[in-house]
């Protein structure tokens, strides 16, 4: 068991879930409203920029008064989480000119990704601006990165179902973000970021958050109503009453591998078939 936790750690810790998590959601969106192309040098490109960003992501974040699991492993392996970002960035770089990527949903992607990261680097004199907004913009980046830019389909011959996958990705993301955002919120109040969990009370933030898996849940299950083989969309259903039942626990986590496997890899679980099935 020891050494169990000590593997999730280390992909845990070292960004390779989350990382796992967005290729796996840019697959899901590419097999179903790709067009039936598979583009593997995009997937690559996903990845890797995942990979960077989270690594960048942990390297400028100032430390909190009281250091979580996770910043306590991350400052022990500095090393390896800066030779990883730097790889990482290199074969982003790489990979984009080999990928399909449109850049009207790539340069959006990449502006709220930049104003995220100039927001925690320590000394930065108005965090508040981006903290207000930080789940719903990391998530809106999230749904663009991960459902639109694979998707191939003009929008004249969208079928009715994409925008309910969209929504849909867009409020599991969103939900998994307040859930980080409840986690730092006592770090975040004392940077001066206001984000949801700092501004609402306690129970007014429990509703907004119960309201979004709600509202993931139905458009869930509108999706998989909408296609004949409902099989694979169940699992989206099923992930929101997932989602549902850990989010006491999460509520009461302050930090370590909870937040960083089971909530991560509740983003992907709607995608795993997919994996399975192939396109």
């Amino acid at each position: 068991m020891h050494r169990l936790l000590s593997i999730l750690r280390v992909l845990a810790y070292s960004h390779l879930i989350i990382t796992a998590s967005a290729v796996l959601m840019t697959l899901h969106a590419m097999c179903t409203f790709g067009g039936g192309s598979f583009d593997s040098d995009l997937l690559i490109f996903v990845g890797a920029s995942t990979l960077f960003v989270y690594g960048l992501h942990a390297l400028v974040k100032k430390d909190p008064e009281n250091p979580s699991e996770k910043s306590e492993w991350t400052k022990r392996n500095s090393a390896s989480i800066k030779w990883l970002t730097g790889a990482s960035g290199v074969l982003s770089i790489a990979s984009l000119p080999m990928a399909s990527v449109e850049p009207i949903i790539l340069l959006p992607v990449a502006g709220l990704t930049i104003a995220y990261l100039t927001a925690i680097r320590p000394g930065y004199a108005r965090p508040g601006a981006i903290g207000r907004y930080k789940s719903l913009l990391l998530a809106v980046a999230w749904t663009m990165a991960t459902a639109l830019l694979p998707s191939r389909l003009p929008p004249d011959v969208w079928s009715p179902s994409f925008p309910l996958f969209v929504l849909q990705r867009f409020l599991l993301v969103y939900a998994v973000c307040l859930l980080f955002d409840h986690r730092d919120r006592d770090s975040d109040a004392s940077a001066g970021m206001r984000t949801l969990p700092v501004r609402l009370s306690p129970t007014a933030f429990k509703l907004h958050l119960f309201a979004v898996v709600s509202a993931y849940t139905v458009a869930a299950v509108f999706e998989a109503l909408s296609h004949r083989s409902g099989g694979p969309w169940l699992v989206s259903v099923a992930t929101g009453v997932i989602l549902a039942s850990v989010i006491p626990r999460a509520l009461r986590e302050k930090g370590g591998l909870f937040h960083y496997t089971v909530l991560d890899g509740l983003m992907a679980l709607p995608s795993l078939p997919w994996l399975l099935r192939g396109c």
